[in-house]
């Protein structure tokens, strides 16, 4: 078995045993394009969409999670004539 000398040497392992699963994960091309979408897919989510009774304009996005289901995200944003011109009638 393995002796180890110091400190330093229980460190390294540490280090090693935490950072082997991650590396892994990361050389899952499949895996990491599934975990996070690209900049596009995301905007194709999005629509904008006006509140009539308070002039509000918010941007609606939804995430969808295999496990959990889907989620609606609002978020509040300036009403400014190009968010009116991606307004959904």
């Amino acid at each position: 078995m393995f002796r180890f000398k110091g400190k330093l040497d229980m460190r390294l392992l540490k280090i090693a045993i935490i950072s082997l699963p991650l590396f892994l994960m990361a050389c899952d091309e499949k895996a990491r394009a599934k975990a996070f979408p690209s900049e596009y897919e995301r905007a194709q989510n999005l629509s904008y969409v006006k509140d009539e009774r308070t002039n509000l304009c918010f941007v609606h996005n939804y995430v969808q999670n295999s496990n959990l289901g889907t989620y609606h995200i609002f978020v509040n944003v300036p009403c400014t004539p190009e968010v009116e011109k991606l307004i959904h009638k």
